[in-house]
């Protein structure tokens, strides 16, 4: 369960371990999403994957503290 794992985040560097796990399920696990819901039931999600883009994920990871194996053990939590 994802309530079962630790992140020990840096201090005010959470929006840093988010953009690193969002970018990685956009990456990596999209294809889980459901597409029709975002169309119908969200705004901006377009612009939040270019947003994304933007951001290195080697740079996230170390401004957030958090190695990548245990992002990557969120990500799979998240969307196996």
């Amino acid at each position: 369960m994802i309530t079962d794992l630790f992140l020990q985040v840096k201090i005010n560097q959470d929006t840093a371990l988010l953009k690193a796990i969002f970018k990685l399920l956009i990456e990596h696990k999209e294809v889980y999403f459901d597409q029709g819901f975002i169309q119908n039931k969200t705004e901006g999600y377009d612009s939040f994957k270019k947003d994304l883009e933007t951001y290195n994920l080697d740079e996230l990871i170390t401004k957030c503290g958090v190695s990548m194996s245990k992002i990557r053990e969120a990500v799979a939590l998240l969307a196996p």
